[in-house]
């Protein structure tokens, strides 16, 4: 389809593929408040394993903001006993007049969508993006968030498995990463939301400007690294997950708690830098949460804590340990830690 595309009152279906090359426009003229929802919809009458439902956007997908307050949505449903479990969006081209949050969603278990976003999504709200359930967002360029957030939402007993922010080789700036659990959500607070790299080209996810504490019951895994840079002192807490992310970790000012059951069991290196704090406080016990962590780097007053039940988190003495002479290591009483070589200043 060509020409431009206005959409307004009801939901959008698509049961096969669709490529608009124009414009595309979400308004509502009926309720102001109206959530928006163009679906992927698997239909036995309709639906082909070589061709599913996908919906690709060359064109500026833009909201009506006079007519329309509330989120559009894309939204995976299954009207037939067998799930939809690859509905695709790609969006290609630019975003104009957004001021909600770009949303995901799905109807059961086994249904899933992925967002393909190959171009900076522009939105005049603080939220970013929203994952509800089991979704996945893979990101086409560097910087696709342009600052906002990321959210993380399991609001019924749906597996989320999938739910997946796939970084795919591209550097991210973003201000904070938010997880929330409501209901029978809750039993599901040990799976999904992951933050990945699908690629083999590391990459950075930046966490810049939150301005406020970020809780972050997510897995950080493959070629990644991670910044925490807040807006004062804020505090990003990494909760019972074991992540498995293999870049370095830099605190550049305030807090990273690394709590409950969590684990950077494969990440090489920590940068603690002047002023910030890192602390590991775990409450099971565990040793090797930093097992093959090679550097730890604390710049002038920073602090690096060992406390709560931790366990030894330095595994086999392989980490090299730089401080600056008014940095502040503090490690649990009665308790002994092997390093491969300690520098104070430049000295050994």
């Amino acid at each position: 389809i060509s020409h431009d595309v206005y959409l307004h009152d009801s939901n959008i279906t698509v049961y096969r593929r669709v490529t608009l090359n124009g414009d595309v426009t979400f308004a509502s003229e009926t309720e102001s408040n109206k959530v928006m929802y163009l679906q992927g919809v698997y239909d036995s009458r309709y639906y082909s394993a070589d061709c599913p439902p996908a919906f690709v956007v060359n064109g500026t997908l833009k909201c009506d903001s006079t007519r329309f307050t509330a989120r559009p949505m894309f939204y995976a449903y299954s009207s037939a006993t067998t799930p939809l479990s690859n509905f695709s969006v790609t969006l290609n081209g630019g975003f104009e007049g957004w001021t909600r949050e770009l949303g995901t969603s799905k109807k059961s278990a086994g249904d899933k969508v992925t967002i393909y976003l190959n171009t900076p999504f522009v939105t005049s709200n603080s939220s970013g993006i929203l994952l509800y359930n089991t979704d996945r967002i893979v990101c086409g360029a560097k910087n696709v968030l342009q600052g906002k957030d990321v959210g993380f939402y399991s609001t019924s007993g749906i597996d989320n498995t999938d739910e997946v922010f796939d970084l795919n080789g591209y550097d991210q700036i973003c201000r904070g990463v938010y997880t929330t659990f409501t209901g029978d959500g809750n039993s599901y607070r040990n799976k999904g939301h992951v933050i990945k790299n699908t690629s083999s080209q590391l990459a950075t996810l930046s966490l810049v400007g939150a301005t406020k504490d970020c809780l972050a019951h997510a897995e950080i895994d493959d070629a990644v690294s991670l910044v925490w840079a807040p807006d004062g002192d804020r505090t990003l807490t990494l909760r019972d997950r074991a992540s498995t992310m293999s870049g370095s970790l830099v605190v550049s000012n305030g807090t990273v708690v690394l709590d409950g059951m969590g684990s950077l069991a494969q990440c090489r290196g920590i940068e603690v830098c002047d002023g910030a704090d890192f602390r590991v406080a775990l409450t099971n016990g565990a040793s090797g949460a930093l097992a093959v962590l090679k550097d730890l780097t604390l710049g002038a007053e920073a602090n690096f804590t060992v406390a709560g039940d931790t366990g030894d988190p330095f595994g086999d003495a392989t980490c090299t340990l730089h401080l600056k002479s008014d940095s502040v290591f503090t490690l649990k009483e009665g308790a002994t830690y092997m390093f491969a070589n300690v520098y104070v200043g430049n000295a050994l």
